[in-house]
């Protein structure tokens, strides 16, 4: 497991030579010698860096080696103490404005000069002795001769009769491989180590195996010797011919000579009654992975597994504790190979996972803002940190180790898990090398705060200990509404601090105090829930690092807009924003601006916000609200790419228009207009559109339809004013997804040629009525050419009618040429 030790010290080292890097900047130019002296440590720093790296790559390390690299870890955190100390004590001394023009200020001092003089020669000082361990004890990066057991030959030689749920996969990968039309065919198995790839394709291959001339299976490692896997192909052929030695090019050649004119196509017992119910608890426990099931179906063996006491005794075992040592074992090297097939930059991203509760639902855009937070983000490509934040999120969940829980009608996911198994290993390895000290139950709390560490989460709400320095710890979590938090002045360089207080309820008197906050000047992301439990300060002015201000409450402190690097401010619904909106320039996420609630002067400054791509504006009908002034900003926002507008109790005004429309905006999600604007049909580069209107006619279906890059519309109305709509072949030439919902619903119906890409219909309806309309289902639906996933949600006052619209929905279906591949579902 010496690649995931390493690769948080990798994660740790990052944010500080990021910070060296500022203090090498052209603002410190003038200083004597800084830089210089900068430099020399930053030099070091990488260099060892790069000996991290290549540590990752060995499964196992010689003692000396692995202190050597502990030593590395620590020194990162010793130097980072030193460099946040020093930023502190100028953001004390400095809170109302710009920290590197006043830093430089000081600097110039006799006195500021020879406090980092020293600072510095304390840095330099622990990177000559750490490098110089090195070159005492000859420490270098070893070449790995023990090598484990690939857990994937292990799969490959168990009995699939021995795993549980494998016949269901099995079937359904074969059917897919056979078919009348006998066309080449590549089927992939994905999902993190321990979940059974291996053994699924080993069984469908050896079911496969004797419908076709010839076949072959081989593993391929993460650095796989090609020649020697050629060789494995030309045995499992046939070929008797001997061709080592031979260059790959030959061995090529002798593989498609060897396929030419080919094609490449112990009992189950019946569990006793008494046991049944225990057995599907146990499996259950056991997640569905094939190295845990075999581990503990071998323990109920040796154990006498007929007899009912035993099984129990074994859950209730399991209830205690994740796994058996053995199953643990095997799961720690599962997940080692799927760790390190991982890109660097994805390693301490999966390992921050484990700040969250098991089973919590983790929302993308609040994991991507700490990753930033933390540092763990750099561009890439000309992407914004925050773009390159999600395509990392994505790379976790299609590599299945993250579980998608809500994902949108575009496919993309919003919500994930991480799965028990997984997160419990995670964990053991953070807290082993000193990343992340988790506090999961009161018995844990002095085991675990036995030493401080970066990353300090309270999943259980325990409270922790006053007599603990929290002086070392960079992130703080608080979860389940404990109101036990140490004193915030502990917390001497924090950057992250989240918390949950919304399961518990003060009186004014027992509020948490959090007015703290305002002097933890390494501060980069506050969230905060339950704020109504908590005293927040009036003031943030010194937080001057801070990029995400996320809060549930009413209190937003009234000088936020002197925060230059805030990106991201979200709070309660009906706030208002404190005067100054337009001069928090950063900003890209808010969330909301409420029209109802803000002066003339904010609708204003909203214009200014020319950073925006994510917000949520909140209007109605109100003389109050100036809506030239409104639509001249929005207009204004040129890199725009989300826009939500939403009113609670009225429609929105016809008087708000995007005209001319923001020229990026490829989301926009609007509720309650009366008929479809015209001016939509000018948003060029919109993909999703969601719209709630009063009515529908046939110029909104056209303005719509006309949309060139239209890929997603959710439609929602009240009653069409022509009792009918037709999609002309023509119309949304792009669309794929197509979700429409209606009281009362009109005929529906579409032409040849209509919707020609669209892969998945979802109609929400009131079926009042149809058995007396024979034509009131939808009609046409066998001109859909792509269509794969068809949703119906019927709601009706009578049974009768439910069935009737049932029964015509399918006959309409059933129209459709490929009807039997489309899935169905109907409630």
């Amino acid at each position: 497991m010496a690649g995931i030790v390493v690769s948080a010290s990798i994660g740790v080292m990052n944010p500080l030579l990021r910070k060296l890097a500022t203090l090498m900047g052209e603002e410190f130019a003038k200083l004597k010698n800084l830089r210089k002296e900068v430099k020399y440590i930053s030099d070091e720093l990488s260099s060892m860096k790069d000996a991290l790296e290549r540590l990752e790559d060995v499964d196992e390390l010689d003692v000396q080696t692995a202190r050597w690299r502990d030593a590395v870890r620590e020194m990162s955190y010793d130097i980072e103490d030193i460099i946040d100390d020093f930023m502190c004590k100028i953001g004390e001394k400095n809170k109302k404005s710009g920290f590197v023009h006043d830093t430089i200020q000081r600097l110039r001092t006799s006195r500021a000069r020879h406090q980092i003089a020293g600072q510095i020669e304390d840095i330099k000082k622990l990177v000559r002795e750490t490098s110089a361990r090195r070159e005492r004890y000859k420490v270098d990066v070893p070449t790995s001769h023990n090598v484990a057991v690939d857990q994937r030959v292990v799969a490959l030689y168990e009995d699939a009769a021995k795993l549980v749920g494998l016949e269901g996969p099995t079937n359904k990968v074969v059917s897919w491989l056979k078919d009348e039309k006998k066309q080449l065919k590549v089927v992939s198995i994905v999902g993190f180590g321990g979940l059974g790839k291996t053994t699924l394709a080993n069984e469908v291959y050896h079911k496969l195996k004797a419908e076709f001339q010839c076949g072959a299976f081989v593993s391929v490692s993460q650095k796989p010797n090609v020649p020697k896997l050629l060789h494995s192909l030309l045995t499992q052929l046939g070929c008797g011919q001997s061709f080592h030695g031979c260059h790959l090019n030959v061995l090529l050649d002798q593989v498609r000579e060897n396929l030419k004119n080919k094609r490449t196509f112990c009992s189950e017992e019946a569990c006793l009654g008494q046991l049944r119910d225990i057995s599907v608890e146990i499996l259950k426990k056991c997640g569905g992975l094939p190295l845990a099931i075999i581990s503990i179906s071998s323990l109920l063996s040796s154990e006498c597994s007929d007899q009912k006491e035993r099984w129990k005794r074994v859950r209730d075992y399991l209830r205690v504790v994740s796994d058996t040592n053995l199953t643990l074992e095997a799961m720690r090297q599962i997940l080692n190979l799927s760790y390190k097939n991982l890109p660097r930059y994805l390693k301490t991203c999966f390992l921050y996972l484990g700040m969250f509760p098991e089973d919590y639902e983790i929302r993308r855009f609040d994991l991507v803002r700490l990753w930033i937070s933390e540092g763990f983000i750099s561009k890439e490509r000309g992407q914004s940190l925050e773009q390159t934040g999600i395509s990392y999120f994505n790379e976790l969940v299609n590599r299945s180790l993250i579980q998608p829980v809500w994902i949108e009608r575009d496919g993309s996911v919003i919500t994930c898990k991480v799965h028990d198994m997984l997160l419990d290993l995670i964990l053991y390895k953070s807290a082993e090398e000193n990343f992340i000290t988790v506090v999961d139950n009161l018995e844990s709390i002095t085991r675990q705060l036995q030493k401080p560490r970066r990353m300090l989460f309270n999943l259980d709400g325990a409270t922790l200990p006053r007599d603990v320095s929290m002086s070392q710890v960079r992130s703080f979590a608080n979860w389940r509404g404990s109101m036990n938090i140490p004193s915030l002045a502990e917390f001497k360089y924090l950057r992250v601090f989240k918390a949950d207080f919304s399961s518990s309820f003060a009186d004014d008197n027992c509020k948490i105090d959090l007015t703290g906050l305002c002097k933890l000047y390494q501060l980069r992301h506050i969230q905060i829930r339950g704020c109504w439990n908590c005293q927040l300060p009036t003031q943030i002015r010194g937080l001057q690092m801070l990029e995400t201000f996320h809060i549930d409450g009413s209190c937003v402190p009234m000088d936020i807009f002197l925060l230059p690097c805030l990106l991201s401010l979200r709070v309660s619904i009906d706030i208002r924003l404190p005067e100054g909106i337009g001069e928090m320039k950063s900003l890209q996420h808010l969330c909301p601006f409420d029209t109802m609630h803000t002066s003339l002067d904010n609708i204003k400054g909203l214009g200014k916000l020319t950073n925006l791509s994510f917000l949520v504006l909140k209007t109605g009908l109100s003389e109050e609200v100036d809506m030239d002034a409104l639509n001249s900003s929005l207009a204004k926002l040129c890199n725009l790419e989300l826009l939500r507008i939403s009113s609670e109790d009225s429609w929105i005004p016809d008087a708000l228009t995007l005209s001319p429309p923001p020229s990026n905006l490829v989301t926009l999600l609007m509720e309650k207009r009366s008929h479809v604007p015209n001016w939509i049909g000018e948003l060029h580069n919109l993909q999703t559109l969601e719209l709630t209107v009063e009515k529908l006619d046939k110029d909104g279906v056209g303005i719509l339809a006309e949309l060139p890059a239209l890929i997603n519309l959710e439609l929602m109305f009240d009653r069409a004013l022509d009792g009918t709509i037709a999609i002309d072949g023509t119309a949304f030439a792009h669309l794929k997804r197509f979700r429409i919902c209606c009281n009362n619903m009109p005929h529906l119906t579409f032409q040849a040629g209509a919707m020609p890409k669209l892969q998945t219909l979802s109609v929400w309806l009131r079926a009042n009525g149809w058995n007396q309309d024979e034509n009131a289902a939808p009609t046409g639906m066998e001109h859909l050419s792509a269509l794969e996933r068809i949703s119906v949600r019927i709601g009706s006052d009578t049974e009768s009618e439910k069935r009737s619209a049932e029964s015509a929905i399918r006959s309409a279906i059933n129209m459709h040429p490929y009807h039997a591949h489309i899935r169905i579902k109907i409630w």
